[in-house]
């Protein structure tokens, strides 16, 4: 079973990490999803 970690700075407000999680399963109904957190500081330019 393929391990998956997610970590972004994206949130949890919306849509878009349901829909990244679906589209990972879509690829591989096998892959093991573990969020890490998606509440990181946002990258500043």
């Amino acid at each position: 079973m393929p391990l998956v970690t997610l970590t972004s700075d994206i949130g949890q407000q919306d849509y878009l990490v349901g829909a990244i999680k679906g589209r990972l399963l879509r690829i591989n109904p096998e892959f093991r999803i573990i969020d890490i957190s998606h509440s990181l500081s946002p990258f500043n330019y």
